[in-house]
């Protein structure tokens, strides 16, 4: 039996420390999702999996097992990744169904699942290719190994990275209730907690009043293109992030939602105002 390899960990980041990178081409984002680590060896004969905690977790996801050897076909690897049950209803991870399932044994994992709320997994990183060891190489070489033998099917998610920016960040946040987590193109696998990745789990909200709006310009000529506000303590500030049709709404109505109240989202608190602010919602409960 081959014995589990040790996985690379997060130090922390937070927003200040986002901005005071100076070369974001570096480094891919990735989303942090709400599940659980799970490390797995996979051929065309026979699948293994671990917990981060070096558990066997063999045959708790059967559908996942099945999908990644059809992946690997001719091939063997040794992936990194997580596993989570993705809520149909909302697209978001269940981390308590997917504890619930992972952290029972496995006929009674298997029967949670029952066919129909079956675990995915998603995959960040290859470890191992053929019985190669490759965590030597840099990221973007194992990313290109990923997407070479390796595609999203089934219950199988492939994550190759984004280009890290404070829209990304948001996105992951809100699909994957977590945050981003960026990591070093150049970097080996380090197989410990280290600088190379780094988790960014920030981000805020604040209920704010309108008090104007700035004139669209380019493709929202005639629109507005963003909103003023105003929050409690007295800071203003503007902001978009809104879709289309919210945009046309607001637009066609905007004399009318002077003073409403809707809810941003924000990087934090600076002296001048909030970092990066975006449209959340309108709070219809507090007009």
């Amino acid at each position: 039996m081959t014995e589990p390899f040790a996985l690379s960990q997060c130090k922390t980041m937070t927003t200040s420390d986002f901005e005071r990178l100076t070369k974001l081409g570096d480094y891919l984002m990735e989303p942090k999702v709400d599940g659980w680590r799970m490390q797995v060896d996979v051929s065309r004969d026979a699948v293994q999996m671990w917990t981060r905690t070096n558990h066997d977790a063999t045959g708790k996801m059967p559908v996942v097992e099945q999908h990644l050897q059809h992946l690997a076909g001719i091939h063997s690897f040794r992936l990194d990744g997580e596993a989570v049950y993705i809520d149909p209803a909302t697209g978001i991870p269940d981390y308590l169904f997917t504890a619930s399932c992972l952290g029972s044994h496995r006929e009674t994992c298997v029967m949670k699942q029952g066919g129909y709320r079956d675990l995915s997994f998603f995959v960040f990183d290859i470890l191992q290719v053929d019985g190669h060891d490759v965590r030597g190489k840099s990221l973007g070489a194992r990313k290109t190994l990923l997407k070479r033998f390796l595609s999203n099917t089934g219950n199988v998610q492939v994550i190759l990275g984004d280009e890290p920016t404070y829209e990304q960040h948001t996105k992951n946040f809100e699909q994957y209730l977590e945050g981003s987590v960026l990591k070093d193109i150049g970097s080996a696998y380090a197989g410990k907690r280290h600088k190379s990745w780094m988790k960014w789990k920030e981000i805020e909200t604040v209920d704010v009043r309108i008090i104007g709006y700035k004139e669209g310009q380019g493709k929202f000529e005639g629109l507005i293109g963003a909103i003023e506000f105003m929050a409690p303590d007295g800071t203003k500030g503007f902001c978009s992030g809104m879709d289309d049709s919210t945009r046309i709404w607001i637009s066609d109505h905007r004399a009318d939602l002077l003073g409403h109240i809707i809810e941003i989202k924000h990087f934090g608190k600076m002296v001048d105002g909030y970092r990066h602010p975006q449209f959340q919602r309108f709070r219809e409960d507090k007009i």
